[in-house]
């Protein structure tokens, strides 16, 4: 069905900026870093590829939410860190809010208990 789909993609996109710059407002980060913190931090519940992290990671360069440097390792390889800026701070904080309050109305809707899951 495309009407869920669609809503899917959304719900996913927004979940992932804001993980995103959860983690980059701890240190600065390069791609396959994010994708390994996400992985474990979620306890792998979020399997991420990490071309998945790649269009937001752009979005969010191209709204000055998050800037980049290049650095070169290991004498050829090029690596791209990514920043947190400060409107990407603001953003993060709205988004936050904006999930904390949508999940306690799913949670009351749905009835479910704080350890469903566990």
């Amino acid at each position: 069905m495309k009407i869920l789909t669609d809503i899917q993609e959304k719900l996913k996109r927004g979940i992932l900026e804001m993980l995103l710059l959860q983690l980059l407002s701890e240190e600065d980060m390069y791609a396959y870093q994010l994708k390994t913190e996400m992985n474990k931090r979620s306890g792998e519940y979020l399997l991420i590829s990490e071309l998945v992290l790649y269009p937001p990671l752009k979005r969010m360069l191209e709204k000055g939410y998050i800037s980049e440097r290049k650095e070169i390792v290991c004498k050829k390889r090029l690596r791209v860190y990514y920043h947190l800026e400060q409107a990407g701070k603001e953003y993060l904080d709205l988004l936050c809010k904006e999930y904390i309050k949508t999940a306690i109305g799913v949670r009351k809707i749905m009835k479910w208990e704080n350890d469903i899951y566990e």
